[in-house]
């Protein structure tokens, strides 16, 4: 009898650690989604600025801004987009380094 309740109590421990892991991850994988989303508007935003401004974006330079996945760091260089005075300009400001742009 005692085992029975043992093994019934381990199955229920088991249960209730997959759905406690399960929520946590959910709310996890939310988060960063939540945090990819802002990211990807502020670079669509970016870049719908800067063709406003300097004419139609080279391939290199959309890919470069979709490459961040940092909102913040992408508030600040749409901040450098209203400052530069050339697309070159704002192209030089970039990060060269992709660990910097990228989290």
């Amino acid at each position: 009898m005692l085992e029975e309740r043992a093994a019934q109590w381990k199955e229920e421990y088991i249960r209730q650690g997959i759905l406690i892991g399960e929520a946590r991850g959910r709310t996890e994988g939310e988060a960063r989604g939540e945090a990819r989303g802002e990211a990807s508007g502020l670079g669509l935003a970016l870049r719908d600025f800067l063709e406003v401004r300097f004419g139609r974006l080279p391939v290199s330079v959309t890919s470069r801004i979709a490459a961040f996945s940092d909102a913040a760091a992408l508030r600040e260089l749409t901040r450098s987009a209203y400052r530069a005075e050339s697309l070159q300009a704002f192209v030089d400001q970039l990060p060269k380094d992709d660990a910097k742009k990228m989290q």
